[in-house]
């Protein structure tokens, strides 16, 4: 479930509405129900709340509207989805495996792939 927040956070910031949206839900029925919220998405919340406490408009401090400036995604941003492959086959295979593989799957050469991966670490700590 942590990989899936992280990474429903990382998208949300990427502009991935929908991953802000499932974000909200999250976020919504932890506090409704009064359960533990984790870690990412509290810190994600709080963000939102004190942007929108700042003035910016509530839509766009939880990132369900766009920024000025910022490109709209409707898809999802490649170099995480490459690097949760390379996470997810890391389980079954050694780590040089998983980066070729994850890089044959998304069509992407293994130094990218790598690359991506190094990213998401960086990220995730």
């Amino acid at each position: 479930m942590a990989d899936l927040i992280f990474l429903l956070v990382m998208r949300a910031k990427d502009g991935d509405k929908s991953a802000a949206r499932d974000l909200a839900t999250i976020a919504a029925e932890r506090l409704r129900d009064g359960r533990p919220m984790p870690e990412p998405v509290r810190d994600w919340l709080a963000s939102a709340l004190e942007s929108a406490a700042s003035g910016e408009d509530a839509g766009r401090a939880l990132l369900l509207a766009g920024r000025r400036g910022r490109r709209q995604h409707d898809f999802r941003s490649k170099w995480i989805d490459v690097a949760m492959t390379v996470e997810h086959l890391e389980g079954d295979m050694d780590l040089n495996d998983a980066i070729q593989a994850a890089a044959d799957h998304h069509h992407v050469d293994a130094g990218t792939a790598a690359k991506y991966h190094k990213r998401y670490l960086k990220h995730k700590d």
